[in-house]
Formats: structure tokens, C-alpha cells, sequence
């Protein structure tokens, strides 16, 4: 709801954005001011002391070619490791027909389908999105006490646009080096889920 308030093109005062989202989510569900502001802060830059604009990169025209160009760089990448990659998305790299690594690219935030839903066939999972919903996720990991363990326990790692970007690039990348290097940006909350709480 707050990115729909945002796409509309104009930029959305916070009291109006609170209360759209809170008309559209009314009694037991509406959402807390936190929450709300998270998606603000994951989507929108400022433009005053109460005026929020979407970012540029987050057009829906702009987020469709991210999405294609992430899993045209996973697929790329998975072939040069000399995997059976897939079309979809969720892109699953294959080794003698078996799954051993499973993406799902994301543009929000959206954990919990994936999270809670069905399992993915596949030794590893990852879930990649963009860097400006890493707070958004962060949030959502510290909030929803069902994420957590299905995070650790799915064998999930959440990775950025970036980071693919980069892994695509390192033309020294190789088998061996893959997983530690799928790991080597993760967000903080995901960092936390090893630490005695």
C-alpha cells in the first residue's frame, strides 16, 4: 500500500500516506507507524520535513529490467559454474539433474512467501533483492518471530542486486569459491540469526 501511495507519481505528504494506509488497513489489521515507516524509508526518498517521493529506481518500468538483468546474471553465472540453470523464477541451478541451489528474486520485501511457504527443492536458497529493501527485510526479521527460524532452518541467505552483480563480474569465481562468496554480503539481522540471543 505505501508503495502504491508512492507510485502514483506525485510526491505523497506523510499524513496523507499514513492515512491511506491505515484506511486500507483498518482495525486489527492496520498497521503500526514503525512498520509503515519502514516501507517509507525502503522505498521513497524525502523531499521535505513531511514530503516523500518514490526513488527512481524503484519505477516499476526500472524494477522490471533489475529483475530480468539479476536472473540473466544468475543464469549466466550458474552456466559458467557448468550447472543446468533454469528459466524461472525462482531459478534453480542444477548438478546431474539434481537441485543444488535455488533463487528467488525478489523486488520487495515480501519474506514470508517464500520463508513460510512451500519448500524450494534445492541444498541452498537465497533470496535476492534489491540493496533499498535490505532495511525493510532487517525489520521484518526482527519483527516476525516465524522468520527467524525459517531463515536459519530453510538453509535461506538473503543477497543483494549488487553483490549478484559483482559475483557475475569476478571472472575468478569457481565452484569452490561460490557458496563463501553467496555469503559474503549479508544483511545484518541475517548476520545476528547465529548470535545467542
Amino acid at each position: 500500500e505505501v508503495w502504491r501511495q508512492l507510485s502514483q507519481g506525485s510526491p505523497v505528504g506523510e499524513g496523507d500516506l499514513l492515512a491511506a494506509t491505515y484506511a486500507a488497513f483498518p482495525e486489527t489489521v492496520t498497521p503500526g507507524r514503525s512498520l509503515v515507516f519502514a516501507c517509507v524509508h525502503s522505498y521513497a526518498q524525502r523531499l521535505g520535513p513531511d514530503r516523500w517521493q518514490l526513488r527512481a529506481e524503484d519505477e516499476p518500468a526500472r524494477r522490471a529490467v533489475d529483475l530480468a538483468e539479476i536472473l540473466a546474471y544468475l543464469r549466466a553465472l550458474g552456466v559458467r559454474q557448468g550447472f543446468e540453470v533454469d528459466q524461472a523464477n525462482p531459478q534453480t541451478w542444477r548438478d546431474a539433474a539434481q537441485p543444488v541451489y535455488v533463487f528467488a528474486v525478489l523486488t520487495s520485501a515480501h519474506l514470508s512467501t517464500h520463508l513460510l511457504g512451500e519448500p524450494l527443492a534445492g541444498r541452498r536458497r537465497f533470496l535476492v533483492l534489491p540493496g533499498g529493501r535490505a532495511g525493510l527485510a532487517e525489520f521484518k526479521l526482527r519483527r516476525d518471530p516465524r522468520l527467524r527460524p525459517a531463515l536459519s532452518g530453510g538453509a535461506w541467505t538473503i543477497v543483494k542486486y549488487r553483490h549478484i552483480r559483482r559475483m557475475a563480474a569476478d571472472a575468478r569465481l569457481t565452484r569452490a569459491t561460490l557458496e563463501p562468496a553467496l555469503a559474503a554480503d549479508p544483511l545484518e539481522a541475517a548476520r545476528q540469526l547465529a548470535l545467542p540471543e
